[in-house]
């Protein structure tokens, strides 16, 4: 029945929509909360439908104790909405920041997570920019005089050599230009450390990639990625981020349920991985380490994704004609050495009889 329901939670989505909605809020906000719908007025009975409750929307009640329990939530719509801890499904991702309000019962959004790493990524941009923007180190050239007394005869003197550098500048492009007095030039811009931290700087894209299990070379990177190499670029999506949204979506769900006592104790909810068919075994290199191994047929089957079969010697494990238990191994060895023997004594008797 909860297989059906997983499938058809409610009249406006559809199962893969829904799950679809379930890990983009986990990956967005660290938090999932579905609203469990159940028959009769306390909400016991069999379950009819279910909706991803907008996770920004959400507040989680608690019992102000140690350690702190949700005894409800509330949703923020155009007035509070209530609902019973019982209605609610809430997975999340860990939250290590533990906090007596309880702020620590939300997950931690991978985002969150990541913003320091965003923020310093954003300082290595700007000092990029400031690079372009000035094509290069800025520097200042400054010319010795002890005739200046003061700022007043510095700022007409800078005037006037500001003037006769602009003349000059046209004059003299892309030749030296001549400058009467002792210049001295100093650098103002990125020093050679500022210039190495900026280079070992990693920038915010892959680290987002890495944030949510992504390979950055799905897209159109630097990174080399080969038409061979994409499948394993997949699998590695799917087991380092899709399979695991999905656990915490799997044991939050079984959690619930078991408390609420709509499954035995022997009874799970799981979800189906061979929809996943990035996963799929290459059968050749299967059956190569199968045919050998002390399985039954069936087993053997059923480890290459086909169903068993009923025919009872299927159920038989079958080994090679040259294999034998380790203890039969010196009663093996005696019955070679008397055949042996016998066969000598025959080839002797034999040769008395032709004498």
């Amino acid at each position: 029945m909860l297989a059906d329901k997983f499938a058809n939670p409610n009249p406006n989505q559809s199962g893969s929509e829904y799950t679809e909605l379930c890990l983009t809020y986990l990956n967005l906000t660290g938090n999932v909360f579905e609203n469990v719908i159940r028959k009769g007025q306390d909400n016991s009975g069999d379950v009819l439908q279910m909706y991803v409750l907008p996770t920004d929307r959400m507040q989680i009640k608690t019992d102000g104790r140690y350690p702190v329990n949700p005894t409800g939530y509330k949703l923020s719509f155009t007035l509070l909405i209530d609902f019973e801890d019982n209605a609610v499904i809430h997975s999340k991702s860990v939250n290590p920041l533990w906090n007596p309000d309880g702020s620590h019962l939300y997950g931690l959004s991978p985002l969150g997570a990541a913003w320091n790493l965003i923020e310093g990524d954003n300082e290595g941009w700007n000092a990029v920019w400031q690079i372009k923007k000035n094509r290069g180190a800025k520097k200042i050239a400054s010319i010795q005089n002890d005739k200046i007394n003061d700022y007043a005869e510095g700022l007409e003197m800078m005037t006037a050599l500001k003037d006769e550098f602009n003349k000059r500048n046209a004059d003299f492009k892309d030749k030296v230009m001549p400058i009467w007095g002792d210049v001295k030039v100093s650098d103002v811009g990125l020093n050679a450390a500022d210039l190495a931290a900026l280079q070992a700087s990693q920038m915010t894209f892959d680290r987002l990639c890495n944030v949510f299990s992504v390979p950055v070379e799905w897209f159109n990177t630097d990174k080399q990625s080969k038409y061979d190499n994409l499948s394993q670029f997949n699998k590695q999506a799917i087991l380092n981020g899709v399979l695991p949204d999905m656990n915490k979506l799997r044991d939050s769900r079984n959690n619930w349920a078991r408390s609420n006592k709509i499954i035995k104790p022997n009874e799970i909810i799981d979800y189906d991985v061979s929809v996943f068919s990035e996963l799929e075994v290459d059968k050749k290199a299967m059956w190569d380490w199968l045919k050998d191994a002390p399985f039954t047929e069936n087993e053997k089957r059923v480890f290459l994704g086909e169903s068993a079969l009923s025919e009872g010697a299927m159920d038989q494990v079958l080994v090679n004609r040259n294999k034998i238990s380790i203890n039969h191994v010196n009663e093996a060895i005696n019955q070679r050495a008397d055949s042996g023997n016998k066969g000598s004594e025959g080839e002797a008797s034999k040769g008395q009889q032709k004498d």
